[in-house]
């Protein structure tokens, strides 16, 4: 997104005087998970920055990650404001005719020399150079080829290199091929990606235990389904054993394990499977984004004051709202056995509702359109402050899902 588009957009007023965040996943060649890029909309405002690092947790969150943030001047961020970030973790985002701009060139070396890493962003005009400091070059996704003097300054630098807008598995692979590292984009929810690594039988037995727990069914109606999938059953006896348990005793049924864990916490796990890879079946790369929406849904409702039982049902709508695309069903159909309360299952077939609200929320969240979201925001009654503190709240639970995916 143009810097100076997003200062110039007209954007609802925010309900609070923080601005919007978009904070999306980059992935790599193979899927998987590997930065994340922040987009603070409105003009730079460092302080916002500090927060989001500091106060919001974003530096804990993003566990070795790196982050890559949109920086239009480079003056804006020198001196005492940039040592409050933290340097090692952090890649500037920064357009490329300021990059190519002598103007610019100490700001940037100081930057460089405090330990940022820079990215040029978009195409620089031809002939010019984008100095010293830049080590990687980003662009949305060409439709055409890259200039040659491009795809020379891509095979010169160091990298990563970024492309965004990806939007199917045909463009990934295209990108790649350019010399791309990184990619964003919502491809893998338009592909047949999430679909390769589903086992039917695996699911069809998840949604039976699933429709066990919503009916409070009794723990060896639910042992009977376990014993029917000898992987599943490792997997439950693992949770369970984990060092957060800290059992002194031995298991001795399936009975006992899910007694143990306790209903909500299985019922959580088991949303959680049905993304997940059966034995020998790949990586899912829909398992993360699904963590995602869940965990930001149910801390969307948390920071409103709603009350256990709204989050449990807040969390589920953000589970379950990638099935679709998972199974390759309608969500009416693959819902229909689990008998949802009416307001999880109108949020998810019609987007209604408070719940369907928040879920709007946490798609907009996804694009690159800053106008979207904080319509978005408005609509449900968000305050950005909130949306800022849940996602990188869900941020934090997401990524070491994405790494297990």
């Amino acid at each position: 997104m143009d810097p100076n588009e997003r200062e110039s957009m007209n954007t609802p007023q925010p309900t609070s005087q923080f601005p919007p965040v978009l904070l999306l996943p980059v992935v790599d060649a193979h899927h998987a998970w590997s930065a994340l890029l922040l987009e603070v909309l409105g003009a730079f405002d460092g302080n916002v920055l500090t927060r989001l690092f500091g106060e919001f947790g974003l530096y804990g969150a993003l566990d070795t990650f790196p982050c890559i943030v949109s920086l239009p001047d480079p003056a804006s961020l020198v001196g005492e404001l940039a040592g409050l970030l933290p340097a090692d973790r952090v890649v500037l985002r920064v357009p490329a005719a300021v990059c190519a701009d002598p103007a610019h060139r100490d700001a940037l070396q100081q930057l460089r020399d405090t330990g940022f890493r820079l990215m040029a962003d978009g195409l620089a005009a031809a002939g010019t150079h984008l100095g010293e400091a830049i080590t990687s070059i980003a662009l949305p996704y060409p439709e055409d080829a890259l200039p040659a003097n491009v795809s020379a300054a891509m095979a010169r630098l160091p990298g990563p290199h970024l492309v965004l807008g990806v939007k199917t598995q045909e463009q990934h692979a295209n990108g790649l091929n350019m010399g791309f590292n990184w990619f964003i984009g919502n491809y893998l929810l338009h592909s047949e990606k999430g679909k390769e690594a589903a086992n039917p039988h695996h699911q069809a037995l998840l949604l039976q235990l699933l429709a066990l727990v919503a009916a409070d069914a009794d723990s060896h109606q639910m042992e009977a389904i376990f014993k029917q999938d000898a992987h599943l059953s490792y997997q439950l006896l693992k949770l369970v054993n984990s060092v957060a348990f800290s059992l002194s005793s031995k298991i001795t049924s399936f009975s006992q394990a899910i007694t143990l864990l306790g209903r909500r916490q299985l019922q959580r796990w088991l949303q959680l499977l049905l993304y997940a890879h059966a034995q020998g079946a790949g990586t899912n790369p829909l398992m993360p984004r699904a963590a995602l929406r869940a965990e930001l849904m149910e801390s969307m409702c948390a920071g409103i004051g709603g009350d256990r039982e709204g989050q449990d049902r807040a969390y589920m709508v953000g589970m379950f709202s990638l099935l679709d695309l998972l199974f390759g069903m309608t969500i009416e159909e693959i819902i229909a056995p689990l008998n949802l309360a009416d307001d999880v299952a109108l949020a998810l077939t019609e987007r209604s509702g408070v719940l369907g609200a928040h879920l709007r929320v946490v798609e907009a969240g996804e694009g690159d359109s800053g106008h979207q979201l904080a319509t978005a925001l408005a609509d449900a009654g968000i305050d950005t402050t909130v949306w800022a503190g849940a996602l990188v709240h869900a941020y934090h639970w997401a990524i070491p899902i994405s790494r297990e995916s």
